[in-house]
């Protein structure tokens, strides 16, 4: 097991809560880091999801050099069949 050293005011702190819900401190510890943890987590993958996101819209703005932009709902394979066969 490892220690740690924590300032004196959040040891009370994290011995009140503990009291007053029936756990010992190494878990009320515990569980606020675990907690800590996952709102990191999160927070990293909000952030990525941003940044997908940004990409993808300036992305979709992007058109080949003198070329059209092609809708959103048009095939572009068949629009190339298209283009080659007629």
């Amino acid at each position: 097991m490892n220690t740690l050293t924590i300032d004196q005011a959040l040891y009370d702190g994290a011995a009140l809560y503990a009291r007053q819900n029936n756990m010992s401190i190494q878990k009320v510890i515990e569980l606020g880091v675990k907690l800590l943890l996952d709102n990191v987590r999160h927070s990293n993958t909000k952030t990525n999801d941003m940044e997908l996101e940004q990409a993808l819209k300036y992305v979709s703005t992007l058109s080949a050099k003198g070329g059209r932009i092609v809708p959103v709902d048009e095939n572009g394979r068949d629009a190339r069949i298209e283009k080659y066969v007629r």
